[in-house]
């Protein structure tokens, strides 16, 4: 990229990276980590004030006033609970905390009491959305947990902006959920599922999105039981896969993210096909726990050279 620049900054409990070129300006920095920071009050489930806490709280019945932030990540969140057919499912907060994951990941501790929750059957849907006036009828006392989503989505708005400022060659990158855009190729690389400082794939990309989810890194013991962060909606239990690591191609970031995520839950003969089944356009690439490595044939649409290590 010519007079490429690169801003770094701390948000969403990861590194979040511009990669950019003229005309972004010092100032573009600041709006755009405040806009990370925004998106992380916001939605954060660790956060016991925030908008999202308030909405959680509500009653059953309640007609909730919320922002245009809130409203859009929380109705692409059921969009995606849907067309997964329940795989991947936002209402899961409860679920959360009660295998242990209360708090922000790095405050972590191992919990001797363990029990397993349920996902309880529905009859009408959880929410109605009122475009027009930005409000949500609640229909569903299950908490809400938008998590990597919300990430995604951070990205995506994100290099919205710096296109919108004219930056034709750029990346924004928020830990490893990145999108890309341009006439030039860029190499970037593929974390190893138990080393993070390692790379277990390299590719070189243009313009699309990316996200991994992994169940090595987010792992802790509640009592005599190993539990990792990615749930199977339709169970609320965590994935029981022989999947470590899914790294997902997509349109957008947000929707790499819910794929990867999805991936884990499946078994490592049967992921790739439900993904192709779900969203055609997509690619992935997906690591067995023996270190068995598979790659969709769709990878052609999003890099030309891939390279295993």
């Amino acid at each position: 990229m010519m007079n490429r620049e690169c801003y770094s900054f701390r948000a969403m409990n990861t590194d979040v990276h511009v990669i950019e070129e003229f005309p972004w300006s010092e100032g573009n920095n600041e709006e755009m980590k405040r806009w990370f920071q925004e998106v992380e009050q916001t939605c954060s489930r660790f956060l016991p004030a925030n908008e999202l806490a308030q909405f959680n709280e509500a009653e059953v019945g309640t007609v909730m006033k919320v922002s245009p932030l809130l409203f859009e990540v929380i109705k692409q969140a059921i969009h995606y609970s849907t067309i997964t057919d329940g795989y991947f499912n936002p209402l899961v907060g409860r679920n959360m905390e009660e295998i242990g994951y209360d708090r922000s990941f790095e405050q972590m501790v191992e919990i001797e009491e363990s029990h397993d929750p349920v996902i309880a059957p529905r009859e009408v849907a959880p929410f109605q959305f009122d475009d027009a006036s930005c409000t949500i009828l609640k229909q569903t006392e299950e908490k809400i947990d938008l998590g990597g989503l919300a990430k995604g989505w951070a990205v995506d708005r994100g290099a919205r902006l710096m296109r919108q400022v004219g930056v034709a060659e750029g990346q924004l990158n928020a830990g490893g959920d990145l999108t890309i855009w341009g006439d030039q190729e860029t190499l970037l690389g593929i974390a190893h599922p138990e080393k993070e400082a390692v790379d277990i794939a390299q590719f070189y990309m243009r313009e699309g999105s990316v996200a991994t989810s992994n169940k090595v890194f987010r792992s802790w013991r509640q009592g005599a039981i190993q539990r990792h962060h990615l749930l199977n909606g339709q169970t609320g239990l965590p994935a029981d896969s022989d999947i470590v690591q899914a790294t997902v191609f997509a349109k957008t970031t947000a929707e790499a993210e819910v794929i990867a995520k999805v991936l884990c839950i499946f078994t490592f003969d049967k992921a790739l096909s439900w993904m192709l089944n779900h969203f055609p356009h997509a690619a992935a690439l997906i690591i067995h726990e023996n270190g068995q490595v598979k790659v969709s044939h769709t990878i052609k649409h999003y890099t030309k050279k891939l390279m295993l290590s």
